[in-house]
């Protein structure tokens, strides 16, 4: 339900992960740290999901925040739009630092700035295919399974596109990172990492690729391992 044209996209599902999971990813990445604390803050809760992107085009940079919450509540400064879109109510935030972004209440909860929030609202209402921000990240996206967290970034220097993903599975953390087109040092790196992963601790460490994707997959018992490996 993303527009087309995100730059970088996060995502976090506490209520799926263990709270050592939760607790390396959310030291590992400030960034997300900070997403759920402003969000708890935005919404006066307790965030259960967040997805946050990034988006742009030639002229224009704009967001997209999702959430859940728990307990769901919408108490915070707004105004109703008096007219609906697309059969749904329009809430503008009016508070300091939020005034004029639009809110779309459900599951997720949906914030933006007014058009992203309307071009949201056209997607999921749209009885047709509509182009979005998935078919930008289609080859990274769908060879890898679904996680907990997951990240995706097309402004990196190594590659034309990055995904990482980290997940349990039977007992130990896997993480998953994805490649569109990558720099030959970094393929080298990640070689030579793969050679050094027994000594290391990983339980596996696989490499594959696929056209002009490549795909690696690590799985250790230590959280802090599998964060702490180098990508590139």
């Amino acid at each position: 339900m993303t527009p087309y044209g995100a730059v970088t996209a996060d995502f976090v599902a506490i209520d799926g992960m263990t709270p050592q999971m939760t607790q390396g990813i959310l030291q590992a990445s400030p960034n997300m740290a900070s997403l759920i604390k402003e969000a708890d803050s935005i919404y006066k809760s307790n965030t259960t999901r967040l997805y946050y992107s990034r988006l742009s085009d030639d002229s224009n940079q704009s967001f997209l925040l999702l959430s859940t919450m728990y307990p769901p509540r919408n108490d915070f400064s707004y105004i109703v739009n008096p007219q609906t879109y697309l059969n749904h109510v329009i809430l503008i935030r009016q508070e300091q630092g939020l005034a004029g972004l639009i809110n779309l209440m459900g599951t997720p909860v949906v914030l933006a700035p007014q058009q992203t929030a309307l071009e949201v609202l056209g997607i999921i209402t749209s009885l047709n295919k509509t182009t979005t921000a998935y078919d930008q990240y289609e080859g990274l996206l769908g060879k890898v399974e679904p996680a907990p967290y997951q990240t995706i970034n097309s402004n990196v220097t190594f590659a034309k596109q990055f995904y990482m993903g980290i997940r349990t599975t039977n007992g130990s953390y896997e993480r998953t990172t994805a490649y569109m087109n990558v720099n030959s040092s970094t393929l080298k790196k990640l070689n030579e990492l793969k050679a050094n992963s027994t000594k290391n601790g990983f339980e596996q460490y696989n490499i594959t690729g696929s056209g002009n994707y490549t795909y690696v997959r690590i799985v250790s018992p230590d959280i802090f391992s599998v964060l702490n490996e180098e990508i590139y």
